[in-house]
């Protein structure tokens, strides 16, 4: 196999501190500052003196079947790290398009790539792993013959987690209760039940009910997740893979005496410089979010100990009849001990929830740990960067295709021009119809925003080989199951494997599973059948109109034909046109109803899953309160719109009907965090209705408002998935598409363009 000749900065000066000072490990060693280099004399042109300048070297290849194994010093070392570099972003696992990875430095970036790169050497190859570094002597290797295991371990569990877990305990979420709901639910049914009770009859019936709530909060300590990270609080919780519990909740013992955590309350955890570590790549949006689920966590623990010490109380004030004592006694006996053991156990919770960060500094270093590229990794990347066969499967690898400036676009005119076709040289979507695969604004917002409107990027500012100086490779997105999915995140990453996931092209069409040009696809990277000799490229990833045309026939046309198929809403308006989609969106800015910040706060669209409404976090989806029912939608100090048919009639030519005065006063309470049945449930004891058809009065309420005004633009939120992320998604289309709020001037000029025409 041939080997690389490494290239890298070359430096005198001191090497920079760990990628995170404050970390114990020192596996990162040292790294380099960035743009490192040495100074080089330039010939001077004719007339002129020669000039020094700064500038890469050359440098032998640093890891390989015939050199040594990395090891962790080798991260300090800019020649290594930008051969390994190069050889991830063949491979598909590093990524240009997502964060700034710097050539030669040993980033987070590189650090996710290789974690990624080892788990599918684990998953798709079969390699086998070691929870200790074996040694391999350099040059005793053959790569088709090697099967070494490679240090690393199968599924990781992160303290972001484990905490996360807690917080769905504590809080419920879905249909699932929580212990602090369960708790309060005994508070009252004591208060207002069991004390007030006239009869044996109805003390028996009441007691009945009592009983149910106590065995269901059993039941939830019984099953509470991560048990085991409560045995011993005040020690780490390593090797943070998954642990089963030693002990059951009732054996756990309290916080031992005199240990405190590092944190006493809630603003001062927020405050812990762990969470916005920028080595790791901490964004500000996962800390946002994972500190407030933390101090609603919090908030839960203090809250359920005031209801237990509330039901104590209760309970040792109530004087039941006689004829009822006897049940009453070991029903109360069962519930001290229930609320001795939740004592306990929410004491532990909140001690580690408190001392997190010291768990979560432990949790760096033991992923820093377990990214160095042992000699068994580096044979295995080698390997398959030369297109070889690996693993039980004997599977040929996958690298790139080697591409050149002249298989994109000869500009992002020429992009944009070719995806406007696309969209409109097929049949209509429906009769009339100016756009078919999707309207052509929309997707020139769409893929713009994905890549900037480039299919390939240049090797260059990785590549060790000379041959491979003018090489560009195909734009690849990688989507990693971080706390917020995007780029790696090693904070806040959401525990068990390292998912990888890619998308290509323009388009950036990404299939976790399937085929693609009879190639079987994991994860979105291309693996052929074990029998195959040669390596085959999907014209989806190395053709740069296949890749557009793909994406929209596989990805958005497949999402569309989900959708109700409301094709457009904007034609039937008068001095309207079928998908002038500029036009459209733009009076949702002069109605003043995009609302304000990235959520759109105070405007018509509301996100909405099957529970709530008002929470983006939470949300599959979005509707249109134009009568700004909603908290979200009046947003403050706003007011209800008592014209909103009319509204409705000049926006979108239809008529939404009178809505029912239950079902408004429902609506009017959806504050993002009471559910739909909790509010259903109030107004219709109050209206005396059923609360089953009020329930469903709501969702078809929903319903008939979430596809406008076209089904294009819930297109686009499934496309980004689910939750905060993929809401705001949408109001960056409105933004680009109604407001023209771009910093890709092509794209803005092509929806000027394309709304001109719309209206000739």
């Amino acid at each position: 196999m041939p080997t690389a000749t490494g290239a890298g900065w070359v430096d005198p000066g001191p090497a920079r501190t760990s990628i995170d000072a404050r970390s114990s490990t020192a596996e990162f060693s040292a790294r380099p500052p960035r743009h490192r280099s040495r100074a080089t004399t330039v010939p001077g042109k004719k007339g002129q003196k020669p000039r020094q300048k700064r500038a890469w070297v050359q440098g032998e290849a640093k890891y390989g079947l015939e050199h040594g194994p990395p090891g962790p010093s080798a991260r300090a070392n800019p020649v290594y790290v930008r051969e390994l570099q190069e050889d991830l972003i063949w491979l598909g696992y590093l990524s240009t398009s997502r964060g700034s990875v710097t050539p030669g430095e040993f980033d987070v970036f590189t650090l996710g790539a290789v974690l990624g790169f080892k788990q599918d050497l684990i998953e798709i190859y079969g390699i086998a792993t070691s929870h200790k570094r074996i040694d391999v002597k350099p040059g005793s290797v053959r790569a088709g013959e090697f099967s070494t295991a490679i240090w690393s371990q199968p599924k990781f569990l992160s303290p972001v987690r484990i905490m996360l877990d807690w917080v769905t305990a504590l809080r419920g979420g879905g249909k699932r209760k929580g212990v602090f709901g369960v708790a309060k639910a005994l508070v009252s049914n004591v208060q207002n039940n069991l004390a007030k009770a006239k009869t044996a009859k109805k003390f028996r019936a009441y007691l009945e009910r009592f009983e149910h709530h106590r065995a269901t909060l059993e039941a939830l300590m019984d099953s509470w997740p991560h048990l085991a990270a409560l045995e011993a609080v005040d020690r780490l919780f390593k090797p943070f893979a998954p642990k089963a519990a030693t002990k059951a909740v009732g054996e756990l013992a309290p916080v031992p005496p005199g240990k405190q955590p590092k944190h006493d309350d809630s603003g001062a955890l927020a405050a812990d410089a762990v969470w916005s570590s920028e080595g790791y790549n901490a964004r500000d949006m996962n800390r946002s979010f994972f500190l407030a689920d933390l101090n609603k966590a919090l908030e839960a623990v203090k809250k359920t100990l005031a209801h237990l010490d509330d039901l104590r109380g209760r309970m040792a004030a109530l004087r039941p009849a006689a004829e009822v004592d006897a049940e009453w006694t070991p029903a109360k006996s069962a519930a001290e001990q229930t609320v001795t053991t939740l004592t306990t156990l929410l004491g532990l919770v909140r001690y580690w929830i408190l001392d997190s960060p010291t768990q979560v500094t432990a949790w760096l270093a033991h992923i820093v740990e377990m990214g160095t590229v042992d000699q068994p990794t580096a044979v295995y990347l080698k390997a398959l960067r030369e297109g070889g066969k690996i693993g039980p499967g004997r599977r040929p690898a996958y690298p790139l295709q080697p591409l050149t400036s002249k298989d994109d676009f000869a500009s992002p005119d020429a992009l944009a021009t070719f995806l406007r076709e696309e969209c409109t040289k097929r049949t209509p979507n429906a009769p009339g119809a100016k756009s078919t695969t999707m309207p052509e604004i929309v997707a020139l917002q769409f893929f713009g925003n994905e890549t900037g409107l480039k299919f390939t990027h240049s090797l260059a500012p990785f590549n060790t080989r000379a041959e491979d100086k003018d090489t560009r490779l195909v734009m690849l997105g990688v989507d990693t199951n971080s706390y917020r999915k995007g780029s790696f995140d090693a904070v806040f990453h959401a525990g068990g494997d390292w998912f990888w996931s890619r998308g290509w092209g323009v388009g950036q069409a990404t299939e976790a599973n399937g085929t693609l040009d009879g190639m079987q696809l994991r994860r979105g990277l291309p693996i052929l059948p074990p029998g195959s000799d040669a390596v085959q490229h999907p014209k989806a990833y190395v053709d740069s109109k296949t890749s557009i045309t793909d994406a929209m026939t596989r990805k958005v046309l497949a999402k569309y034909n989900r959708t109700m198929r409301r094709d457009c809403t904007f034609g039937g308006v008068p001095f309207g046109a079928y998908y002038d989609c500029h036009s459209c969106l733009k009076r949702f800015f002069d109605e003043n109803l995009r609302g304000v910040g990235k959520y759109g706060e105070g405007g018509a669209f509301v996100p909405k899953n099957e529970t709530v409404l008002g929470n983006p976090d939470h949300s599959d989806g979005f509707f249109l309160d134009l009568e700004r029912y909603t908290p979200f939608s009046r947003g403050k100090d706003g007011v209800e719109d008592p014209d909103a048919a009319k509204r409705y009639r000049r926006l979108f030519n239809a008529d939404p009907g009178p809505v029912d005065p239950n079902v408004a006063q429902v609506l009017r309470k959806m504050d993002g965090a009471t559910a739909i049945a909790t509010a259903a449930e109030v107004v219709a004891k109050a209206a005396g209705v059923d609360k089953a058809t009020l329930v469903a009065a709501v969702q078809a309420h929903v319903k008939a408002r979430t596809q406008l005004p076209c089904s294009w633009l819930q297109v686009r939120i499934s496309y980004a998935g689910k939750g905060e992320q993929a809401f705001s998604s949408r109001f960056d289309l409105l933004d680009v598409v109604g407001d023209l709020k771009a910093s890709n001037d092509t794209v803005i000029k092509h929806i000027k363009e394309a709304s001109e025409l719309r209206r000739s």
